[in-house]
């Protein structure tokens, strides 16, 4: 079956109206639904920065229907800073879709281990998990509103869990001896 592409790009050669319709479908098939934009920030919780807390932020649709992207997450480094990525199977890209989401936190120790998991599995109960931070962190009601053009300053200042005491002041604080 021959396409004649002279009929709707007069003017233009065959060669040229292939190349033309050629790029249009790439332009096109490539182009992502929820595209990522950059996003980072830093966590600390009552004040100080803490390392390897987990960041999830889950986009929120209008309409609880609507497909709105997929979840991002990242790992806080030594200074409370990290930088999201797209969790999909076909490779994470840097950043989170634009719009509001739920922001939910996770800090070292509050997840099963591996062995826990295993215990679990064969009917044995694990120890308690130790809740470093507050309720709020884990329930989905932290939002963060992310721009079009990303950020950098998705801070948070977390509060810790009702089972754990808030961090020690610095040695020479006042009121320490």
């Amino acid at each position: 079956m021959r396409i004649c592409l002279g009929m709707w790009f007069p003017g233009l050669g065959s060669g040229a109206a292939i190349a033309l319709v050629a790029l249009v479908c790439v332009a096109g098939c490539n182009r992502e639904k929820f595209p990522p934009v950059p996003v980072s920030g830093r966590v600390t919780v009552m004040g100080k920065p803490m390392e390897g807390v987990k960041v999830t932020f889950r986009p929120m649709a209008a309409d609880k229907s609507a497909a709105v992207g997929a979840n991002s997450i990242g790992t806080t480094d030594a200074d409370g800073r990290y930088t999201l990525a797209t969790a999909v199977q076909s490779g994470s890209k840097r950043g989170a879709v634009v719009g509001k989401h739920q922001v939910i936190f996770v800090a070292p120790g509050e997840v099963p281990t591996t062995e826990q998991v295993q215990e679990i599995k064969r009917g044995k109960m694990p120890p308690r998990p130790n809740w470093v931070l507050s309720p709020k962190c884990r329930d989905g009601s932290m939002t963060f509103e992310v721009p079009p053009d990303g950020t950098d300053k998705a801070d948070f200042d977390l509060k810790t869990g009702g089972n754990v005491p808030p961090p020690r002041a610095p040695e020479g604080a006042k009121g320490q001896k």
